[in-house]
Parts: structure tokens; C-alpha cells; sequence
């Protein structure tokens, strides 16, 4: 079979050479089933190549005709697409076949396998029916040149085999690249250390990006039972290696294991005279990630621009690399609530990734994630959820039960589902998050603390008080083990205990509870950050029942709140309606009358705008 597809394509490169080089339209008409088009639509401006011989034609008609008939079939759309050729743009090899082919009338125009094409316009023609635009790459097309170039330099000393298994990494083929790699591991001699070596931190890599971090651990302490010293591997660094284990013992949520890694690597690195800016950058942004766990914001943010500045000057603007660091900078930003900025750098990331990755790429899935949490966060719902149900869609096309990110989109659907007040859906997803994080992770790791406090807060409002300490009771078990005692997290389930204690009539221990978030809170956080809203929200609430000489008190809190919202918040924000509403409810205590009906005007106008008709706050 290679023989003849050899010899095909360079029968379509001789006629290429003798045929004309005008420019012009061709067109194919085929079925894509329903996931495959959704991916396509989703890789609108970026890169497309058939793993095939591309027969089209020069017939519109007759290509449409292809097209109609295959919307008939069951589960697929018809798609016409429409394919630009400028020859003098391009030297990717086509044929005209009027001559030679068995269906003249076709005038059939056959482009030879992994010709690449960039995606424009996608419209609907009728009902089952669209249209897909396509162009033929220009040879001068600087994304996929600096790209290509950038990724063939990463891979140029590798045999084929190996090069393979990159690309296939590069592209999310996790198992595929797994196999290819075994097998050349299988092939390699024993007295061949260096290249074992290699292999073992190629295969632990691979099991990381899955997940299965006690075998990408296995792999990467084969590399060190082999050379335990960084003399003793020659020409393979070990700073690699440490680096990886490191990473993977942070997504474990073993911090504190994963800085003695990055210690011993900026030793290495320190004293050695080779180390590149890539080397730097790298190193830039795993110092940035561990500040960010331990709760150092603005160390973190630092790090990760400095990561950011090298990663420009070194890579191309597409390589998906970079996508990375934007995420990164991304959440930094939604954590100390610059919510604008942080959407901004997930566009960026986005927008990387549609260039340089397939559209179901896992990575991909992770920054439609961060951009989902931050449009939720703005109050953007419809938006959120559509971008929450296309990042599950790529995690679960990929059989991604392994994957620490599904148990986040998971907690995260749940959040939305509680804001729109539909609590049982809110509950079924919790609780399917807590069971996947459990799989995979340690059992003190922060994440799943975070978990258990969402679903306490959730059993709390369904009315279940003592599920929701049982659930608040284990996330704190598992910060003391794993968090500094000043971290954000502390707070956060001081400030749920106090919500429970408010709950149950107990005020002045809610507001002892409130009292120790808040303390937590101004330490780490400037003055208008979006969790010290919360906070005073809270606390004013459980003022007003403390008598008369709390009311004052009160009010002054819940304006903070309102200053606090409208620094990051849009007016019509539901956060806002329900701050006027308390508002409300304390200058009617305070027997304001004018006050009162005033911001309970507001209220109703901002929650008629935002949330359904069924929503419990009505």
C-alpha cells in the first residue's frame, strides 16, 4: 500500500507541474457526523487537513448534490465545502482529472494526503445542509511556518518512531504516543542508558497528562534509581526530571514536596552555564504555580510575567505553549478579582490554541473551563454554560474519567446550576466531582476541600445542617494538613461555618466565624477584592439581629459590599440585586421606609432582567 500511495502522489506532483496556475474555486460535497461538524465549527480560523487523497470538483452543482443526499443519512450533515486555490500562493500538489478520471462529468480535482487548509466562513444553506469555506495555506503562512519550524527543531534528533510519539503528545494522542513509545523501549539495548533514559520521561509525561500520577511517578523514579546523581547521566538532564516530578506531585496536591524539586533545580541550574531561556521560562513558571497553592498572589503574578516575557521573545505567537502561561496569568487574575483581565488573557489562550491545537484537545478543554468560571463570575450565565458543555464534550470524547480537570467542570456546572437555583442538578454534579477527585488524587489535596465545601453550602441551603458541617468538618482536616494557616481557603470555610451557625440562630458564633475569615482575608487581599464582600455581606447579615447598637454597624458593611460590587460587577448583576435587597431589609429595620422601598425597587428590576421566573429569590 506505502507503494502505491508513493507513487500517487507523484503522479499528482507531475501533472501539478504541467496543469494550469490560475487561481479558482473547487468544491466537495460529503456527510460529517454530528460530533465531527461540531468540532469543525469550532475550529473556525484555524488549521484543517483530510488524512486522505481530497477528490473535488470544479462542479458546484454536482458537488452540492453529494452534499444533499448526505444529510439524509442518520446522525450526519450535508457539507459543501468550498475550497480557494491560488497556485501562485502555494506549492501543495493538485491534480486536474477531467482527462484521466472514469466520471468525466465530475471534472474532478485530486489533492494529494495531508494538504492543509485554514477554515473561514461556516454558513447554513438549508435545513441539515452548510457550507464550509476553506483556503489552501500559503507557503508564507507565517503562523504554520513558525510553528512547524519551532516544533520540527524540538524533534529533529529523534528517529521516526520518536518523532511520531511527539506529534501525536503534541495533538492529545495519549495512548497512541504510548504505544509507539513502548515499543521503541522494547527495541533499545540496555547498554543504550541514555536513550532509556529519555523514553522513561517521555512515557511518565504521558501518564501525567492523563492523570495517573503514581505511574508517571514509577517512570520518573526509574531515571533516578538509573543515574541517582546528575554526573552520572552524562548527556541527559536530570533537571528535567525533577521538574516533572515536581509537577506531578503539585497536581497531587503535595506542595510542599514539589518546592524540594524546584530547590534542587534552581541549584542545578544555577551553576550551570547551558541553560537556555526556554530552561528559564519554565523553571519561571513553575516557581510562579507553587506561590500560586500557597496562596502568594502577587509573587505568583510576577513569576508568571516574567515566564510570559521570555516565551515571547523565544517561541511563535501560535505555539501552544504559550496558551499556557495565558491561563496562568488568566487565573491569578480571577483569584485576586480582576475579572476583565483575566478574561482577556483566557481570549488569548483561546484564541492559541484554535491555531496550533485540535479542536478537542484536551488543553483546550481547560481554557474553555477558565473562560466558563469567569463569565459566570460577570453574571454572563448563558455564556458560562455553553462554554462548561463544550469543555465537557472534549473530556468526555476523550474518555477522560482520569482527569483532574473533569472533577473541576464538574464542581464548576454545579455552581452555575446553584446561582440559577436548581439545586438537585447543582447536587448531582458536586457529588460526581468529589467521586472523580477522589480517584485520582490524594486524599488531603486542597481541590477536594474546595469540593466538600460547595456541597456543604449547597445541603446547607436544602435545609440538611449537619450534612453540611460533616462536609465542612473534612475540607478543614485536609487544609490543616496542606495549607499555611493563612491561606484564602481557611477563610473560606470559616466564612461557610458562620453561614451555618446564621442559619441555625446562632449569631454571635456566626459572627466569630465571619470575624476569623475576615481577619484571614484583609491580610492577603487588597480592599476591594470580591471574597471581603462576601464577608461583610455576611457579617451584616448576622448584625442585624444582634440589636439595635449592630444596626449602624450593619449598614456600613453591606455599603462596602455595594462599593466592592460595583468596582468589578455590570449594575444588572444579580450579586447586586440581592446586596440592595439586605440593604433594604436593614434601613426597614432601622424604620428608613423611603430607603427601603427604594432598594427593594432595585432589587426586583435587576432580578426581573437576570433570573428566571422560577428562581427561588423571587
Amino acid at each position: 500500500m506505502g507503494f502505491f500511495i508513493q507513487d500517487l502522489h507523484r503522479e499528482i506532483e507531475r501533472l501539478h507541474e504541467e496543469q494550469t496556475r490560475e487561481k479558482m474555486l473547487v468544491y466537495r460535497g460529503q456527510a460529517l457526523i454530528k460530533n465531527d461538524f461540531e468540532k469543525l465549527q469550532k475550529n473556525q480560523c484555524g488549521l484543517l487537513s483530510f488524512n486522505n487523497f481530497l477528490s473535488t470538483s470544479i462542479d458546484k452543482d454536482v458537488s452540492l448534490l453529494f452534499a444533499e443526499s448526505s444529510s439524509l443519512q442518520e446522525n450526519s450533515f450535508g457539507i459543501l465545502f468550498q475550497i480557494e486555490i491560488n497556485p501562485s500562493m502555494s506549492s501543495s500538489p493538485f491534480a486536474c482529472l477531467e482527462e484521466l478520471s472514469q466520471f468525466i462529468t465530475e471534472k474532478e480535482i485530486l489533492f494529494s494526503m495531508h494538504t492543509i487548509f485554514r477554515v473561514g466562513n461556516i454558513t447554513s444553506i438549508k435545513q441539515r445542509v452548510w457550507q464550509v469555506n476553506l483556503t489552501l495555506t500559503d507557503d508564507n503562512d507565517e503562523q504554520l511556518k513558525q510553528v512547524t519550524e519551532c516544533i520540527r527543531q524540538q524533534i529533529q534528533n529523534c528517529s521516526a518512531n520518536k518523532s511520531l510519539g511527539h506529534l501525536l503528545v503534541r495533538m492529545g494522542e495519549y495512548d497512541t504516543a504510548k504505544k509507539i513509545y513502548e515499543k521503541v523501549l522494547t527495541a533499545t539495548s540496555d547498554n543504550d542508558v541514555s536513550s532509556r533514559l529519555y523514553l522513561y520521561n517521555l512515557l511518565g509525561g504521558i501518564e501525567y497528562a492523563k492523570s495517573a500520577y503514581s505511574t508517571a511517578l514509577s517512570y520518573y523514579q526509574q531515571i533516578l534509581d538509573m543515574c541517582p546523581l546528575p554526573i552520572d547521566c552524562r548527556d541527559f538532564d536530570l533537571t528535567d526530571v525533577y521538574n516533572n516530578m515536581a509537577s506531578v506531585h503539585h497536581s497531587m496536591g503535595n506542595c510542599s514536596t514539589a518546592s524540594e524539586f524546584y530547590e534542587i533545580i534552581a541549584e542545578i541550574r544555577e551553576g550551570s552555564l547551558t541553560c537556555s531561556s526556554l530552561d528559564l521560562g519554565s523553571m519561571y513558571n513553575n516557581i510562579a504555580v507553587i506561590n500560586t497553592s500557597a496562596g502568594c498572589h502577587s509573587i505568583a503574578l510576577k513569576y508568571f510575567q516574567k515566564s510570559l516575557n521570555i516565551l515571547e521573545l523565544s517561541l511563535p505567537p501560535t505555539h501552544p505553549d504559550l496558551a499556557f502561561i495565558y491561563n496562568n496569568i488568566g487565573m491569578i487574575n480571577n483569584i485576586t478579582g480582576e475579572r476583565e483581565v483575566a478574561l482577556l488573557y483566557f481570549e488569548k489562550a483561546l484564541k492559541v490554541q484554535k491555531k496550533s491545537l485540535p479542536p478537542t484537545h484536551l488543553f483546550m478543554a481547560g481554557t474553555l473551563n477558565n473562560l466558563a468560571t469567569t463569565n459566570h463570575w460577570i453574571g454572563q450565565y448563558q455564556t458560562a454554560i455553553e462554554y462548561y458543555q463544550r469543555a465537557l464534550e472534549i473530556f468526555e470524547t476523550a474518555s477522560s474519567s482520569k482527569y483532574s480537570d473533569l472533577a473541576i467542570i464538574h464542581n464548576n456546572i454545579a455552581q452555575l446550576y446553584k446561582t440559577w437555583g436548581n439545586y438537585d442538578k447543582a447536587l448531582q454534579y458536586y457529588l460526581k466531582a468529589i467521586e472523580i477527585q477522589k480517584k485520582i488524587s490524594s486524599l488531603d489535596d486542597p481541590k477536594l476541600a474546595v469540593f466538600y465545601i460547595n456541597a456543604a453550602m449547597l445541603y446547607k441551603l436544602m435545609g440538611d445542617f449537619s450534612t453540611a458541617i460533616e462536609y465542612l468538618e473534612r475540607a478543614q482536616e485536609i487544609q490543616k494538613t496542606s495549607l499555611p494557616a493563612t491561606h484564602p481557603d481557611f477563610a473560606r470555610t470559616y466564612n461557610s461555618f458562620g453561614i451555618i451557625c446564621q442559619a441555625k440562630e446562632e449569631f454571635f458564633n456566626a459572627l466569630h466565624y465571619y470575624t476569623k475569615a475576615l481577619h484571614i482575608l484583609e491580610t492577603v487581599f487588597i480592599s476591594t477584592h470580591p471574597d471581603l464582600a462576601c464577608i461583610y455581606n455576611n457579617m451584616a447579615g448576622v448584625e442585624l439581629y444582634l440589636g439595635q447598637e449592630y444596626e449602624y454597624i450593619a449598614l456600613e458593611h453591606i455599603y462596602k459590599v455595594l462599593r466592592i460590587q460595583e468596582a468589578h460587577l455590570p449594575s444588572t448583576h444579580p450579586e447586586i440585586g440581592r446586596t440592595y435587597f439586605n440593604m433594604g431589609t436593614i434601613h426597614m429595620k432601622m424604620k428608613n421606609y423611603s430607603e427601603t422601598k427604594n432598594c427593594f425597587t432595585k432589587t426586583f428590576n435587576i432580578y426581573k432582567a437576570t433570573l428566571p421566573p422560577q428562581h427561588p429569590d423571587f
